[in-house]
């Protein structure tokens, strides 16, 4: 790794980025990677279904990273088996020390005023969805994302953010993304296998099998009467079963998640958690799908994202449009 300075409170070049990294590797811009912490206590989580040690986890581990400490903060991950993606950008650090490499070469030139901080945990002890938000402080733009996250005997192992290259700036984003071609094939889920509940598993299965088939019917069947899909990419909320019915029957052939998708990676507890999505035929390539659960199982809420730089304002347009009941 080369020791030429990068200030990252503001937008950098890809070219700069991988000169500071080599070829092989990646910076991130998300929730894990380089995210430089508060100024001062990160605020407590909006929403929370994890268990009370793994959402201290969580607080504990942003909590390191607004100290700013790579030591503290590398202290959550595991040294023999730690993988880092952002699946955004389509950047890796696939070791431990990659990963404190960086954090030792950055962290310590953040500004002051950057923060990052959770607002959402879904979980359990063997992994979570964390909805995150760095300020623009950190790197220009302001991101709202999600991540993957896997736990193993209290440690992170894989870590995977999501984000919405839109809302960062398409410009910005356009200019740290990767080429398609480069993109990881795996995200670090063949190394740590997979751990979930079988209520959560079933769920995402027949939810995630219903979206991918385009029966707009078997999928609004496994959410609660009351439950919301969320899309944050297209900053959409559809609320009630019988609303969702109809929206998913408007669009579902155009969801990124939707005709055509399959899951990557699940992660997260009995009361909800995440799954990864790939769709090689759909608008968008990869994404996330958050998902919290009553006691029935049932979905409650899904949120989703995925990168919306990578379609064109016109086609987002037109898929808000599907919202309107008819």
């Amino acid at each position: 790794m080369k020791n030429q300075p990068i200030r990252m409170s503001k937008p950098i070049s890809r070219r700069a980025a991988l000169a500071g990294i080599g070829g092989a590797g990646a910076l991130s811009v998300a929730g894990a990677a380089l995210a430089p912490g508060l100024a001062a206590a990160a605020p407590s989580p909006a929403k929370t279904t994890a268990a009370a040690g793994t959402d201290q986890l969580f607080l504990s581990f942003f909590a390191a990273k607004s100290a700013h400490s790579p030591d503290r903060t590398m202290a959550f991950f595991d040294q023999a088996n730690t993988t880092y993606t952002d699946g955004t950008l389509g950047w890796q650090f696939p070791t431990w020390a990659a990963l404190k490499a960086l954090f030792e070469q950055y962290m310590p030139q953040w500004p002051p005023a950057a923060r990052s901080y959770p607002t959402r945990i879904l979980g359990g002890e063997n992994g979570a969805a964390v909805f995150f938000t760095n300020t623009p402080e950190e790197f220009g733009h302001e991101i709202r994302g999600i991540a993957a996250a896997d736990i193993r005997d209290g440690k992170f192992v894989r870590w995977v953010d999501y984000w919405d290259g839109r809302h960062f700036g398409v410009a910005a984003t356009e200019s740290l993304r990767v080429p398609a071609a480069m993109f990881p094939a795996d995200f670090g889920e063949s190394k740590v296998g997979q751990l979930v509940p079988a209520t959560l598993g079933q769920t995402v299965a027949e939810l995630s099998g219903s979206l991918a088939r385009g029966d707009a019917q078997a999928a609004t069947a496994v959410f609660a009467e009351d439950g919301v899909l969320e899309d944050l990419t297209l900053h959409i909320e559809v609320v009630g079963r019988q609303s969702v019915a109809g929206y998913l029957g408007r669009a579902l052939a155009h969801l990124p998640y939707g005709q055509g998708a399959g899951v990557r990676h699940i992660v997260g507890g009995d009361g909800g958690g995440a799954y990864e999505w790939v769709n090689s035929a759909g608008p968008v390539p990869r994404g996330v799908s958050a998902v919290e659960l009553n006691a029935a199982g049932q979905v409650t809420r899904l949120s989703s994202i995925w990168d919306g730089s990578l379609v064109q304002p016109t086609w987002l347009a037109q898929q808000t449009a599907l919202t309107t009941e008819q």
